[in-house]
């Protein structure tokens, strides 16, 4: 998990463990305790540094794709006030709008653009194709009253994870 040493996870699984009810208050505990113990290396550093900007650049883009999304226009087939012509042909070039891709329309795309584009899109989807088989796989070895953390063990999963292609 994030490459972070066994050492430094079990610290913050068991600060964790300690303040489920606040998240600021186990991050704050986890940083000390880290501390004490010398456990923030310069690789631990970059590491959590690394990640806390991938969840940071997530949620950005997670906002922009909301706020296209709720854009008044975007994913509404609005009834056309002329049917031919040029506002005709205006209406159907600005349909661009309707589509939300990595936080931006489609029509603000280069054409050098669409391809990695579409790549980010693929492997997005195969990464979330990928939890779903997890999760399938977990649910097949689960009493419908147990809570998967009661169950089952992080080796456990993650030796699943692993064999999920």
């Amino acid at each position: 998990m994030l490459n972070l040493p066994d050492r430094v996870l079990a610290v913050i699984k068991a600060v964790e463990a300690q303040n489920r009810d606040d998240v600021q208050k186990a991050v704050s505990a986890c940083l000390t305790e880290l501390t004490k113990q010398n456990l923030l290396t310069p690789k631990v550093r970059s590491i959590l540094i690394e990640r806390g900007l991938r969840h940071t650049i997530t949620d950005f883009r997670h906002s922009a794709n909301t706020e296209i999304k709720n854009r008044p226009w975007v994913g509404k087939v609005q009834k056309p006030r002329v049917t031919s012509g040029k506002a005709m042909r205006d209406m159907l070039v600005n349909s661009w709008m309707r589509y939300a891709i990595q936080g931006r329309a489609l029509g603000e795309f280069l054409g050098a653009e669409l391809i990695p584009a579409a790549t980010r899109e693929e492997d997005e989807a195969n990464g979330k194709l990928r939890i779903a088989k997890l999760i399938r796989r977990i649910a097949g070895q689960m009493p419908k009253d147990k809570m998967v953390k009661e169950v089952m063990t992080d080796q456990q999963i993650d030796g699943m994870w692993k064999k999920i292609k």
